[in-house]
């Protein structure tokens, strides 16, 4: 960002702006290693499965104004590079919507889609039946 004017982020994002200020080229290399070593492990499952299926969130989506890090079950899919999609699969006990986030391996964007399509499809066949 450098001599941006950092006021103008909101405060979460002002707040991983600063926490790369003091980070150092060992620092990154560090999280690089880190990030290819969750893609080798995912290497393993891929041998086993064609697809990850997992809750987009692990609660409900929260309030607005709600700044924990609730992004943490669909963000670490992006570190390796993995394709990811949520599609939305019912509502809560409390009346929220429920996602489900399917995760292929690297280049798997294609089975990954094919898999939300039919989810989705599912989803609208089932909430029309009643109609």
């Amino acid at each position: 960002m450098g001599d941006r004017d950092r006021a103008l982020l909101t405060p979460q994002i002002r707040g991983g702006v600063e926490a790369v200020d003091n980070l150092r080229a060992f620092d990154l290399l560090c999280a690089e290693d880190a990030c290819h070593e969750f893609n080798r492990q995912l290497l393993d499952l891929w041998g086993r499965a064609d697809l990850l299926l997992t809750p987009t969130l692990p609660v409900d989506p929260p309030a607005i104004g709600d700044d924990r890090p609730w992004t943490r079950s669909t963000e670490v899919f992006n570190l390796t590079r993995s394709p990811a999609g949520s599609v939305p699969v019912g509502i809560s006990t409390a009346g929220m919507p429920v996602g489900l986030q399917i995760i292929g391996p690297q280049h798997g964007d294609v089975a990954v889609l094919g898999l939300m399509q039919t989810v989705e499809t599912l989803s609208v066949d089932r909430s029309t039946a009643g109609q």
